[in-house]
């Protein structure tokens, strides 16, 4: 073993004591054939309006190059809100 390895055991109900440094942390369990990796990564609290863009990589990609795109100047000019108010006064109101 590694020096930075050691043998643990684990208690009867399953839980493994990582130690009081690592207390309240959180980790990611890779299971790699007969291997448990545990990853440490940051816990983020994110109301669901915003979360599911993260759960979605299709659009979270699409924001990311939209970004990119914005940054690197590459913009399109946006509709014409005169003329849209002006259609919308057009109407009667209801």
């Amino acid at each position: 073993m590694a020096s930075n390895e050691k043998v643990i055991t684990a208690d009867h109900g399953g839980p493994i004591n990582l130690g009081k440094s690592r207390a309240g942390l959180s980790f990611r369990l890779v299971e790699q054939s007969s291997l448990l990796i545990l990853e440490p990564v940051e816990t983020v609290h994110l109301p669901p309006s915003e979360a599911w863009l993260f759960r979605n990589k299709d659009a979270l990609n699409s924001v990311l190059r939209g970004l990119e795109q914005a940054a690197a100047g590459n913009l399109v000019e946006g509709p014409d809100l005169d003329a849209a108010h002006a259609l919308a006064m057009a109407f009667p109101p209801c």
